[in-house]
């Protein structure tokens, strides 16, 4: 039954025109087998071919089916509701809304809502907004001062000096390149203290802050290590020591950056906070009572692109 049924003619199913990449390689492979190796053959069929089955549309993959469905039933479920909420609703349920409203081609339209607040209403309102943003201007100014103290206690602070005795020795030249060079270094040996009156080894890193300050540490301890008189610290020192100094003096210096990055961040939004803070206080002194006008620029000792009003001296009981 086999061998029959396949005896039978089936018209061929060609590929629908679909996106480049998934069609590309599959009729490439099957042009190359039928026609050989010739590419620009291969190519104008290929051409040919696409032309041919773009009447069709592009053919739709299950992903796309997917998206499709979920529209369909989220949009159905959506009347649904609606014709349920209109089959169970009361006939005598009234709404104010019902009245403020209008239709205009099957559309609600909500009334005007520009008299919605009396003056007074609208001055409370103001008034709470100025307090919001001067609560907001105090505490930005705070935080400044808070950020500033911290700078400069950072700034002013002196350098520390570490003294270290004969018998550590060895830890204390882990660090070579802060200590202070003897007159007459000793010779190479062992790493033994020439003399029995050395009693102590003073660091000397002055140079030494918490700031960025020494950022080439590398490129000193490179041009140090090639003087002979240094070349003594550096045997069997452990470099490694000095390089993780000058990657905290790194990480030092990034946070240091980065507050100053923040001071100025937030001194610009003070100045915002100020701007509107006037602002907010010129139109709410505006809508008070009074007769008041606006001055000209000839008027004005020193005019600048703000506006300036005065107001009419009134007499105090």
């Amino acid at each position: 039954m086999s061998s029959l049924r396949n005896a039978v003619y089936r018209p061929a199913h060609q590929e629908r025109a679909q996106p480049y990449v998934t069609s590309f390689y599959s009729a490439i492979a099957l042009l190359l087998v039928s026609f050989g190796n010739n590419p620009s053959r291969v190519l104008a069929l290929f051409l040919c071919h696409r032309r041919s089955r773009r009447k069709f549309g592009l053919l739709e993959k299950h992903k796309d089916y997917l998206v499709r469905a979920k529209a369909y039933h989220k949009k159905q479920d959506a009347l649904q509701k609606l014709k349920e909420k209109a089959a169970f609703r009361n006939p005598d349920e009234f709404y104010f809304k019902m009245i403020n409203t209008k239709t205009v081609n099957g559309v609600h339209k909500p009334g005007s809502q520009a008299n919605k607040y009396t003056e007074e209403e609208l001055m409370v309102m103001k008034t709470q907004d100025i307090g919001y943003v001067l609560q907001k201007l105090q505490s930005e100014k705070k935080k400044i001062e808070k950020l500033t103290a911290v700078l400069q206690s950072t700034d002013s602070q002196l350098p520390s000096k570490h003294v270290y005795y004969a018998e550590y020795r060895v830890t204390s030249l882990k660090m070579a390149p802060l200590l202070v060079p003897c007159a007459n270094p000793p010779d190479r040996g062992d790493g033994q203290a020439a003399g029995e009156d050395a009693k102590e080894i003073q660091l000397h890193n002055s140079k030494v802050e918490k700031l960025p300050v020494m950022a080439n540490l590398r490129e000193n301890i490179k041009s140090s290590s090639r003087k002979g008189r240094w070349s003594w610290y550096y045997k069997g020192s452990g470099l490694e020591s000095c390089f993780l100094v000058e990657a905290y003096l790194l990480c030092s210096c990034r946070e240091t950056a980065a507050s100053y990055r923040e001071l100025a961040a937030r001194k610009g939004r003070v100045n915002d906070l100020e701007k509107l803070y006037m602002d907010m206080a010129m139109q709410k002194e505006l809508k008070k009572k009074g007769r008041k006008r606006k001055l000209h620029e000839d008027e004005i000792v020193c005019p600048t692109s703000r506006p300036v009003y005065k107001w009419r001296s009134e007499r105090k009981r």
